[in-house]
Parts: structure tokens; C-alpha cells; sequence
């Protein structure tokens, strides 16, 4: 029946015998595939009445596959709407999009159309869905390798697009395949104005749902009243996967709200950047208090979205309350078991800012059982508990920064030199000034390091940073300086007194009382944060 089922969504095409191979035993089956797919086609060929020989329904193509000849009606759904397997996919990805003719004007679309579909998917019950950052890395790739992605990202349908402008009207199609077999289960071609956008983008993703769950009562996101807002939305979501772009992403989000205020996933974005801004020195306080007030608008439109929910948990962790995020994040997770994996990414960082470690580690897992390719901040985590292999092992550090620290920590200054020495130009200009300066405290030139150390105490607002640059300001024998760093460090949010104790470059401060001052201060707060984790069933949660 799967066979007849694949043949009949391809009428007239050759279906390879790899591909049957694929459909009917998964990898990690061991059958004589030869033998077992012949006879299953001779008892197809029975049941038709068909002949080998004289075929009027399947042709063998010799060596290469099979081809189903005979006229195929629908009846019922139209034919690009009919499921073509028995199997319902679970997991999903969306790649995004490959434009036929580059298109710089339409170029943001092959990336925010894509994040838009899988935004409304990801509300569906029943259905994981892969994120779009990890779904970045097929950019640009025209032949998708189906088994490849299947097993890179763990799932059993993938889709696809094209992208095509004439003139004025953009040609989109879409398909839906299973994986890894790559049988097309649903296609769809539409064309539309770019004004369009926002309506084909929610009829694309309805009709994705519904040929997964026909039966199911689906569920449609918020979306933005008009198609001008939803254009500024996309180009935005497309400008912030960069940080050289987060000020133009800014700009796009600023935009669509005003053309709709009422619009909470735009505050949310507009939120995080203000966030990111201010983390890295971009008029931070300012920023911080933009970031705020985008995210107190984000909740009083929408307050149990997850999302908003989870970013928001993030810039609260920054501000000093990580005890109040944990909590805020408990409840959702308990709520929404298996709604996002960003919650347990959310919940990564903020346990590790109040002194949580173990728990971090544990919501990292959870977060990897829904998505195996999700990127948390784990490796921050084994570095504050003084586990540098697996902070390099868990490595998500684009800059570099973080790893040369870990094999400065393990004694291996040349690897970590040769690290901070390479992609800095895509950077924004506080990590630059965190290579720079590790460039001179591994080069030996230490009077220099101290110097620059301080130069980026004056900058930005990250509470770990400040723990970050205590630890280097101990180790370069500037104890007093080191003591104000982890005040500031403290006083910012970052309290983890796990990773306090066990630092190994802080032996100079174990002999000062404003160290150990420091210290109860922190392992207090500690203290306090893991009593509302376990008030929030947080043990349980995470299977602690």
C-alpha cells in the first residue's frame, strides 16, 4: 500500500528504488531490501491484475525504479492536497526558501518566510518544529540531501520552497516531504504581490497543518492588521539573525509598530535587540530601559505567550532577577510541557546566573530531549563549574572568546592565542575588545590587559562579563580591582557562588575579607533562588 501510495503521487515520473528503499525500511532496519522489494511489487502487481510484461498500471524501469502509468484521479482534496503516506510526521523543519533569479529586493523573504511558516507551526499540538536558526544552515542549497537533513535534525518531514519574482508578482512554491525518504506528500504553487505576503504566508501555512492533521481544529497565530506591518516584521526577523544588522533590525521592528501598535511579537523583537544593544556597550543604559518598556508592552498585549515569555526571562535574569525568571519559567514549562524548547534555553541561563548549576545543566538536557540541535548557553554553565573540556565540548561560541578562555583555564595558551586570533571582522566592537585585550593577556603583555580589562569595565551591562573580567583581574594580581568587578558583578545579577568558590584565579582574594563579604552575599541569594526553583516543582521538573 505504501508503494501504490508513493506511485500514485508521481503519475508518469520514475520513482527511484532507493527512494522505496527509504519509504518502507527505515536505517536502522536490516531486511534483504533486493528480495523483500520485488516481492512486495509482484503482490502489488497481483492485486492490480497487472503484468510485468505488458504493464497498464506499474512499469519497470530495469535496475533504476519503478513507474505508475495509468491515469490517477482524486477524489475529494485536490490532488496536491492528499496525503501520499500513512505515517503522520511529528517533526519538522522548514529550510529556507532558494530564489531562482537573485532578487535583492525579495532576497529577505528566502529566510523570513520560512521563520513566519515555522512560527505558525511551532502553535499546532502534536507537531515539534525544528528552529529556524538551525534551519540556517541549509541556506542557499537548491538539491536538498533528504536523508542528510532527516538525520542532522532528527525529523520525518522537511519543507521547501522556491522563490521567483516577474515583475511585479513573486512566484512561491512550497512542498511537503517525508524524510528521509523525500516523497513528496503535498506541493503548492501560488503567485502573489509582495503586498500579498502576509495573507499567501498564512494560507501556505495552513494548508502545511492540514495536510498533516486534516482533522484537526488549527490554531492561527496573532498576526499584524496590515500587510505593510507584516512586510517590516519579516525584514526584520531576516536582519536580526546577524548582529552587524541588529540596529537595521531595530529600525524594521520600530516600523511595523507603527503601523500596528497592538502587534506583541514585534514589541518582543524590538525588545531583545534593545537587549543585545546594551549587553554590548551600545548606550546601554538607554538601551536597558527600551528593552523594558518593548517587553512590558509585548506582555500587556500578549502575556502567556511562550516566546515573549521566554526573551523576557532573559533580560530579567540581566536585570537582577533571576529568582522571579526561574519562577516565571517553571510555571510556563509546567503549563506547556513541550511547548518551545527556548523555555528550557531560557531556563539554562537564568539558573546558572543565581548560582544554579546542576539545574542548568539538567534544563540544557530537557531542552535537547525536544530538540536535539537546540543551542543553549550550557557551555557558560561547565565553565562556571570549572569543567573546561566540556565547556569546549559543548562549544555554541561564534566570537571565541569563551573557548580561549576554557584553554587558557587548561593551561593551553597557544591554542587559545591561535582562537582569539581569527573571526573578528563580523564582530561588534565590545568583542572585538574582549579579543584584543585576551590577545594581550595571552601574549604576556599584561600591563596592557589590565589596562584594557578596565577600559571595558566602563562599557556595556552583561553581570557575567563583569565575573568574566574579575577572574582575569585577580589572575594579573590587581586584586582590588578584581573585588570591584565581582561588586559590580554581584550587584548586576550574576551570583552564581558555585563557580566563586571553585575559581581557581581567585586564590589571591581567599585571604580578604571583602572577598568572603562578597561571597556570603552570593551564596545567600543562592540559597533563596534554589528555594523558589523547588517551590516551583522545579526538582521535578527537570528529573533532579
Amino acid at each position: 500500500m505504501a508503494i501504490l501510495c508513493l506511485l500514485t503521487s508521481r503519475p508518469g515520473q520514475l520513482v527511484d528504488r532507493e527512494q522505496l528503499k527509504q519509504l518502507l525500511w527505515p536505517r536502522d532496519t536490516f531486511v534483504d531490501f533486493e528480495r523483500g522489494l520485488n516481492a512486495a511489487v509482484t503482490r502489488l502487481r497481483a492485486a492490480l491484475g497487472d503484468s510485468p510484461s505488458k504493464p497498464r498500471y506499474i512499469e519497470t524501469e530495469a535496475r533504476r525504479g519503478y513507474r505508475f502509468i495509468a491515469e490517477v484521479t482524486h477524489d475529494g482534496a485536490a490532488p496536491e492536497e492528499r496525503p501520499t503516506s500513512l505515517a503522520v510526521p511529528r517533526r519538522l523543519i522548514v529550510l529556507p526558501f532558494h530564489q531562482l533569479q537573485p532578487d535583492a529586493e525579495t532576497a529577505y523573504l528566502a529566510f523570513s518566510l520560512p521563520d513566519a511558516i515555522t512560527s505558525w507551526l511551532v502553535a499546532q499540538p502534536g507537531l515539534l518544529v525544528r528552529s529556524t536558526a538551525f534551519a540556517s544552515r541549509w541556506r542557499g542549497d537548491l538539491a536538498v540531501d533528504f536523508a542528510a537533513v532527516a538525520q542532522a535534525a532528527e525529523v520525518d518531514a522537511i519543507v521547501t520552497g522556491t522563490l521567483l519574482r516577474c515583475g511585479d508578482a513573486l512566484r512561491i512554491t512550497v512542498q511537503l516531504a517525508d524524510a528521509p525518504s523525500g516523497a513528496v506528500r503535498w506541493s503548492h504553487t501560488a503567485t502573489a504581490s509582495q503586498s500579498d505576503i502576509f495573507a499567501l504566508h498564512g494560507d501556505l501555512s495552513q494548508r502545511i497543518a492540514q495536510s498533516l492533521f486534516p482533522r484537526l481544529a488549527l490554531t492561527a497565530p496573532g498576526a499584524p492588521s496590515t500587510a505593510l506591518a507584516y512586510e517590516f516584521y519579516l525584514r526584520g526577523n531576516h536582519l536580526s539573525s546577524e548582529m552587524r544588522d541588529l540596529t537595521l533590525a531595530r529600525d524594521m521592528y520600530r516600523q511595523c509598530i507603527r503601523e500596528d501598535p497592538a502587534y506583541a511579537p514585534a514589541w518582543a523583537r524590538l525588545a531583545g535587540c534593545h537587549r543585545v544593544l546594551a549587553k554590548f556597550g551600545d548606550d546601554s543604559q538607554n538601551n536597558r530601559n527600551l528593552a523594558e518598556e518593548a517587553y512590558r508592552k509585548a506582555f500587556a498585549l500578549n502575556p502567556n505567550q511562550p516566546g515573549v515569555n521566554g526573551l523576557y526571562a532573559i533580560h530579567e535574569t540581566e536585570q537582577g532577577r533571576a529568582p522571579e525568571a526561574i519562577v516565571r519559567l517553571l510555571r510556563l514549562l509546567r503549563e506547556h510541557p513541550a511547548a518551545v524548547p527556548d523555555l528550557y534555553t531560557s531556563l539554562v541561563y537564568a539558573c546558572r546566573f543565581a548560582g544554579l548549576v546542576e539545574e542548568s545543566v539538567a534544563a540544557h538536557r530537557a531542552a535537547q530531549a525536544l530538540d536535539p540541535n537546540v543551542r543553549t548557553s550550557v557551555m557558560n554553565t561547565h565553565f562556571a563549574m570549572g569543567q573546561y573540556d566540556l565547556a569546549l565540548q559543548s562549544s555554541t561560541d561564534r566570537a571565541g572568546f569563551m573557548e580561549a578562555m576554557a584553554l587558557d583555564a587548561l593551561g593551553r595558551k597557544d591554542e587559545a592565542l591561535r582562537r582569539v586570533r581569527n573571526r573578528r571582522e563580523a564582530l561588534p566592537p565590545l568583542l572585538r575588545q574582549w579579543l584584543e585585550m585576551l590577545d594581550s593577556y595571552l601574549s604576556g603583555r599584561n600591563k596592557d590587559a589590565v589596562h584594557q580589562i578596565l577600559e571595558i569595565g566602563h562599557q556595556g551591562s552583561d553581570p557575567e562579563g563583569f565575573y568574566y573580567r574579575a577572574r582575569l583581574l585577580a589572575k594579573l594580581g590587581r586584586h582590588s580591582a578584581a573585588l570591584d568587578s565581582l561588586q559590580k558583578a554581584l550587584q548586576s545579577g550574576f551570583f552564581c557562588a558555585p563557580s566563586w568558590r571553585r575559581e581557581a584565579y581567585f586564590e589571591g582574594l581567599c585571604h580578604l575579607p571583602e572577598f568572603h563579604q562578597l561571597l556570603a552575599t552570593a551564596e545567600a541569594r543562592t540559597a533563596s533562588a534554589r528555594h523558589a526553583f523547588e517551590h516551583g516543582n522545579g526538582p521535578k521538573l527537570l528529573g533532579l
